[in-house]
């Protein structure tokens, strides 16, 4: 079985995605909202989208200049909240970002001097910024981690820091699918004594009104709309591209549970209540379009007239490309700059200066200062999962194209 998260969602959704194809049919565009001028092929983009593929769900936001000029539903309500995956992991680094440009994460400094325990191992001099552009070495832990470790990471980042790297920290990359949510978390606590989830709450969230949550409350569930398969079926040949073997750098992430099931196997990641209250800084993020464009353009672009609350000069190191090249762990082209994704012509969502995170179900999130955009892109009818987020490039191109004019 692969060990890829794309390839993981694929194979457990296959038989519900031949069910729902088999029980669609054609109907009118269900898409509604609003796009203004120049970003009408947006919306004559998503007409399409849902007259193609009638069961398909998603929202779509898009923020210039501070101002929401793109927000539609397609064939979902605009008000609803689900879960992103890794477009988590963007958000999560808003927190990050803050504590950089306070002075208090300094980019250069040794792991060990925030988390002495760290140290272990032979990683005493991993740099801040490897272990935050996926160069650590560690992707996972023998054995895998339980939920209740991930749940609570600080039982994970003991074990992190307590494990022997997989390569020689610095020397290559490979995506921390997990680990990197553990490592953001561990660092938030080390420095100021409380949560990730909790600051982001008290910094961002709750003062600038984002509708996106690292830990959705109780009170919220009736929001919340539950991932559902893809309705289109994977190509084969595509799937089988995307296939690691069982042995790789990936089996700490995917490894089973005690009683041999993963938490990636259960359901869908955000479907499961204990995940999306916790809020895991890396994959346990829910939200809708609006919310997720709003963080970013809170954060790096500035909203309802007032600056961005993250300096130029913040925002450009986090967005420095760090590594470019074959990722050990996905086998395939990547950039990351600090935790972020960065646009490359095999991975294009923006300009070069952009800065953002897809999640495994299609799911995007991302500011381009080049053209002053923030942009939000969340299914809920997952995309065929093949790491080439058809929909999602797409939109970004349309976004490019209208302001290009």
């Amino acid at each position: 079985m692969s060990n890829t998260i794309e390839a993981r969602l694929a194979s457990a959704e296959r038989l519900s995605v031949s069910r729902l194809k088999g029980k669609s049919t054609p109907q009118e565009s269900t898409v509604t909202g609003t796009a203004s001028p120049p970003f009408g092929m947006i919306r004559e983009w998503a007409d399409s989208i849902s007259a193609r593929l009638p069961a398909f769900a998603a929202q779509v936001a898009v923020i210039h200049h501070g101002d929401l000029v793109v927000d539609l539903a397609i064939g979902d309500d605009a008000d609803g909240v689900t879960g992103v995956y890794s477009s988590s992991k963007g958000v999560s680094a808003l927190v990050i970002a803050l504590l950089v440009q306070g002075g208090l994460l300094d980019l250069d400094a040794p792991v060990a001097r925030y988390w002495p325990e760290f140290a272990q191992a032979g990683k005493q001099d991993v740099l801040v910024r490897q272990l935050l552009s996926h160069q650590g070495g560690l992707p996972g832990v023998p054995g895998g981690f339980t939920d209740d470790e991930l749940t609570h990471s600080e039982l994970a980042a003991e074990r992190l820091a307590a494990a022997t790297p997989s390569w020689r920290p610095g020397a290559m990359f490979g995506y921390h699918g997990i680990t990197i949510g553990v490592f953001m978390e561990e660092f938030v606590r080390r420095i100021t004594g409380t949560t990730l989830q909790a600051l982001y709450a008290a910094e961002l969230r709750e003062p600038y009104g984002i509708d996106f949550f690292l830990g959705l409350p109780e009170s919220a569930d009736a929001r919340y709309r539950p991932l559902r398969p893809p309705v289109e079926a994977p190509d084969p040949a595509e799937l089988e591209r995307l296939q690691l073997p069982d042995d790789s750098f990936n089996l700490g992430v995917f490894a089973p549970d005690p009683d041999g099931v993963t938490a990636w196997d259960r359901a869908p990641l955000p479907n499961q209540p204990h995940i999306r209250r916790a809020g895991w800084a890396a994959a346990g993020g829910t939200g809708s379009a609006r919310g997720l464009a709003r963080a970013y353009a809170v954060a790096y672009g500035g909203a309802d007239g007032s600056p961005a609350l993250i300096s130029p000069a913040t925002r450009a190191a986090l967005a420095q490309e760090q590594v470019f090249g074959t990722d050990r762990v996905l086998n395939r082209t990547m950039a990351f700059g600090i935790v972020y994704e960065k646009s490359h012509p095999g991975f294009d969502f923006g300009s070069h200066l952009a800065l953002g995170h897809d999640g495994a179900g299609g799911a995007l999130g991302y500011y381009d200062p080049h053209y002053d955009v923030a942009v939000g892109y969340i299914p809920q009818q997952l995309d065929v999962p093949t790491g080439k987020l058809p929909h999602a490039f797409r939109l970004s191109r349309l976004v490019r194209d209208a302001l290009k004019g």
